[in-house]
Protein backbone atom coordinates (compact mmCIF):
# COMPACT_ATOMS: atom_id res chain seq x y z
CA UNK A 1 0.00 0.00 0.00
CA UNK A 2 2.86 2.86 1.06
CA UNK A 3 4.83 2.05 -2.36
CA UNK A 4 1.55 2.31 -4.31
CA UNK A 5 0.32 5.21 -2.62
CA UNK A 6 3.89 7.11 -3.09
CA UNK A 7 3.67 6.02 -6.53
CA UNK A 8 0.30 8.13 -7.27
CA UNK A 9 1.18 10.76 -4.90
CA UNK A 10 4.84 11.13 -6.90
CA UNK A 11 2.97 11.04 -10.11
CA UNK A 12 1.00 14.30 -9.51
CA UNK A 13 3.68 15.98 -7.97
CA UNK A 14 2.92 16.06 -4.16
CA UNK A 15 5.52 15.45 -1.22
CA UNK A 16 4.32 12.45 0.98
CA UNK A 17 5.54 11.21 3.94
CA UNK A 18 4.70 7.63 5.36
CA UNK A 19 5.07 6.29 8.65
CA UNK A 20 3.70 2.86 9.91
CA UNK A 21 2.07 4.24 13.61
CA UNK A 22 1.68 2.03 15.85
CA UNK A 23 -1.08 4.15 18.24
CA UNK A 24 -1.81 1.86 21.58
CA UNK A 25 0.39 -0.58 20.21
CA UNK A 26 -1.36 -1.73 17.44
CA UNK A 27 0.51 -3.93 14.91
CA UNK A 28 2.45 -2.69 12.45
CA UNK A 29 1.13 -2.51 9.37
CA UNK A 30 -2.76 -1.76 11.00
CA UNK A 31 -2.31 2.24 10.28
CA UNK A 32 -0.47 4.04 8.04
CA UNK A 33 -0.02 8.00 8.66
CA UNK A 34 0.40 9.73 5.40
CA UNK A 35 1.82 13.80 5.91
CA UNK A 36 1.42 16.29 3.17
CA UNK A 37 2.01 19.83 3.19
CA UNK A 38 -1.22 21.08 3.92
CA UNK A 39 -2.84 17.94 6.83
CA UNK A 40 -2.50 14.20 6.22
CA UNK A 41 -4.30 11.02 6.00
CA UNK A 42 -4.62 8.13 8.55
CA UNK A 43 -5.28 4.77 6.54
CA UNK A 44 -7.07 2.17 8.84
CA UNK A 45 -6.09 -1.20 6.93
CA UNK A 46 -8.04 -3.69 9.47
CA UNK A 47 -9.95 -2.90 12.59
CA UNK A 48 -7.28 -2.90 15.20
CA UNK A 49 -7.43 0.75 15.63
CA UNK A 50 -10.79 3.18 15.96
CA UNK A 51 -10.84 6.00 13.70
CA UNK A 52 -10.60 9.64 15.00
CA UNK A 53 -13.23 11.29 12.90
CA UNK A 54 -12.42 14.82 14.34
CA UNK A 55 -8.61 14.33 14.25
CA UNK A 56 -6.08 16.65 12.58
CA UNK A 57 -5.64 13.64 9.89
CA UNK A 58 -8.57 12.28 7.76
CA UNK A 59 -9.61 8.68 8.71
CA UNK A 60 -9.21 6.38 4.98
CA UNK A 61 -10.50 2.78 5.58
CA UNK A 62 -10.11 -0.42 4.94
CA UNK A 63 -12.78 -2.80 3.44
CA UNK A 64 -13.15 -4.33 6.91
CA UNK A 65 -13.32 -1.33 9.29
CA UNK A 66 -16.82 -0.87 10.30
CA UNK A 67 -18.16 2.86 11.14
CA UNK A 68 -21.41 3.41 12.78
CA UNK A 69 -24.96 5.03 11.67
CA UNK A 70 -24.02 7.84 13.68
CA UNK A 71 -20.91 8.85 11.75
CA UNK A 72 -22.15 8.63 8.38
CA UNK A 73 -25.21 10.68 9.14
CA UNK A 74 -22.99 13.44 10.94
CA UNK A 75 -20.13 13.53 8.61
CA UNK A 76 -22.05 12.36 5.00
CA UNK A 77 -19.38 10.40 3.67
CA UNK A 78 -16.16 8.09 4.84
CA UNK A 79 -13.16 7.49 2.27
CA UNK A 80 -12.49 3.96 1.87
CA UNK A 81 -9.29 1.78 0.25
CA UNK A 82 -9.86 -1.74 -0.99
CA UNK A 83 -5.96 -3.31 -2.09
CA UNK A 84 -5.80 -5.63 -4.94
CA UNK A 85 -2.81 -7.74 -5.51
CA UNK A 86 -1.02 -7.43 -9.20
CA UNK A 87 -1.91 -11.06 -10.20
CA UNK A 88 -5.72 -10.83 -8.89
CA UNK A 89 -6.00 -7.25 -11.66
CA UNK A 90 -4.16 -9.09 -13.88
CA UNK A 91 -6.64 -12.40 -14.23
CA UNK A 92 -4.71 -14.20 -12.90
Amino acid sequence: MKSEAAAWFRSRDLQADFEFARPGGAPIGSVVDIQLRNGGLRVHLDQAVAPAWDDEREPVLGVSVPVDRDTLIRRWYVHRIRLDNEARRAGC
